[in-house]
């Protein structure tokens, strides 16, 4: 039997906020909780930018509830799980997997990008400071 899960967010500021990247679950006013699973995938979620951004600096929180255990899951704990993910697809052959398991390996190997993300189909990498696109360090290799 499949496990019950729900991904709640819930706004613990004192402002409205919405996810941009996330554009199917609406303005979140100050305590309001949603389950994002009620719109969007768990790899939608886990990919967000904008929700680890908003966990990060305590304006919303996530909480996973699955049958009925419930846990509280960090900025770090979401962007870890993204990057199991990414590299489990790779690892599957998911696409050009040995290409992009090379593209990946090598920046992270260089310290070019500490982190990396994928979205709507483009891989991205956290430079320190911002997201981004891959696609050009992706074309160098031939892909």
């Amino acid at each position: 039997m499949g496990k019950r899960e729900n991904w709640y967010i819930k706004n613990i500021s004192d402002r409205q906020i919405g996810l941009g990247d996330l554009p199917r679950i609406p303005v979140l006013s100050p305590k309001q909780s949603i389950d994002a699973l009620g719109f969007y995938s768990k790899s939608d979620v886990q990919q967000s930018v904008h929700l680890v951004t908003a966990v990060k600096k305590g304006w919303l929180q996530l909480t996973k509830i699955v049958d009925g255990e419930r846990e509280v899951v960090s900025a770090s704990e979401i962007e870890e799980e993204t990057r199991s993910a990414d590299r489990s697809d790779v690892a599957n052959g998911s696409g050009s997997g040995k290409a992009i398991a090379t593209l990946l390996t090598t920046l992270e190997d260089e310290g070019t990008i500490g982190e990396i993300g994928f979205l709507d189909g483009v891989f991205y990498g956290f430079n320190g400071s911002e997201w981004i696109s891959l696609a050009g360090a992706w074309s160098n290799l031939g892909a």
